[in-house]
């Protein structure tokens, strides 16, 4: 239950935003290499065709892999156009296998769809912080405002904002933005509280059978702001989000600053939030 889509957060999700692919359903079951040799699929890889994501911005892109001790070593090269910035992109992931599959290996693509879907990944297992001790769930049904978040490609408008209803023990959300283009989005979902003895822990999903994203209330006053942090583990790594969401759009610079504090006193990225844009002027059209 947050300001945007936590269920990106699971490695469904993650792979359907970033995937120009999406169909119906579930997801067909085609067979595999029956002689597949992870010794011999060892070595560089070229890519030849794709599915496109956003994810992947350059070309010449190449895959090397690495068999040591029973773990397969992913090295993913791109070559980027000079707008970019840059010349190359490199990512090192390590996947543990006993009997590498050819399924596994696809595997790697989730991993790879879920790390660039955020731009807050650190090494590791999640950090655990306290949430909210204080939290009521009937009290914070309503609008929030994103006011900061960290920054995800399933995001990509401004006046964002989530409204919560409690309905029959579980909480609707719906969550909106506004693109570029002037039409807003939105998707609805529902959440609810996973252990009863710590209600600010919840859970979101938005499509039926996924995996539900985390969604940790951290602190809330209820009437005017609240800190949301959600966090998944991907083997050796972590992928972190955090929202500062307000009742309206604005939240005076003290309280926006003491709530990143928090974050970063729990070992947080608080510097990967930024900004989202909700100015009168922009946010107008947003009911």
């Amino acid at each position: 239950m947050q300001a945007t889509q936590v269920v990106s957060l699971t490695l469904l999700w993650a792979l359907a935003v970033s995937a120009q692919s999406i169909g119906s359903g579930k997801c067909p079951q085609p067979p595999v290499e029956q002689n597949f040799d992870p010794v011999r699929y060892m070595g560089r890889w070229h890519e030849i065709m794709k599915v496109p994501a956003p994810f992947q911005k350059g070309e010449c892109s190449q895959a090397t892999y690495t068999l040591s001790d029973g773990i397969v070593l992913v090295r993913n090269d791109e070559l980027l156009k000079p707008s970019c910035g840059a010349s190359l992109t490199l990512t090192v992931f390590q996947v543990g296998t006993e009997r590498m599959q050819a399924t596994q290996v696809m595997s790697l693509t989730l991993l790879w769809a879920l790390a660039v879907s955020a731009q807050s990944i650190g090494s590791g297992k999640c950090p655990q912080p306290p949430v909210e001790q204080n939290f009521d769930p009937v009290r914070y049904m309503g609008r929030w405002h994103e006011i900061m978040k960290v920054p995800a490609s399933f995001q990509k408008g401004e006046c964002s904002q989530a409204t919560y209803t409690l309905s029959d023990g579980i909480v609707l959300v719906l969550n909106e933005e506004l693109l570029a283009d002037g039409t807003i989005s939105s998707i609805e979902g529902t959440a609810k509280i996973v252990d009863p003895s710590e209600p600010a822990k919840l859970e979101v999903s938005f499509f039926e059978d996924a995996r539900p994203g985390p969604y940790w209330v951290l602190t809330t006053d209820h009437d005017n702001y609240t800190l949301v942090y959600s966090c998944t583990d991907a083997e050796i790594f972590h992928v972190e989000f955090a929202w500062i969401l307000s009742r309206s759009r604005t939240l005076p610079k003290e309280t926006v600053s003491e709530l990143l504090d928090i974050l970063k006193s729990h070992g947080i990225n608080s510097d990967a939030l930024i900004e989202t844009d909700q100015t009168p002027e922009l946010c107008s059209v947003m009911s």
